[in-house]
């Protein structure tokens, strides 16, 4: 009965190891993404000085949510085209 204790000691041992392990992990991608979205508010901060518009897309090339740049953009070359 002793040694079943133990087992089940170290067992709960080696989980709670494993969920604080699990828990630097998060915390850790928790701040990488939050680099990484700082990264991407800059690139997007530069790009709209010298761009009409920067847009996000998804993996099939889709706009994610349309600028007012991008729709004046669209709008422009559809007047453009009318007149042709």
């Amino acid at each position: 009965m002793a040694f079943t204790l133990l087992e089940v000691d170290a067992a709960l041992c080696k989980q709670e190891l494993a969920a604080m392990d699990l828990e630097k992990q998060i915390q850790k991608r928790e701040m990488d993404m939050k680099e990484t979205e700082k990264v991407l508010r800059a690139a997007r901060r530069l790009l709209s000085v010298t761009c009409d518009c920067c847009e996000r897309l998804t993996h099939d090339w889709q706009i994610v949510e349309p600028s007012r740049g991008i729709l004046d953009l669209l709008r422009l070359k559809e007047d453009a085209s009318a007149k042709l």
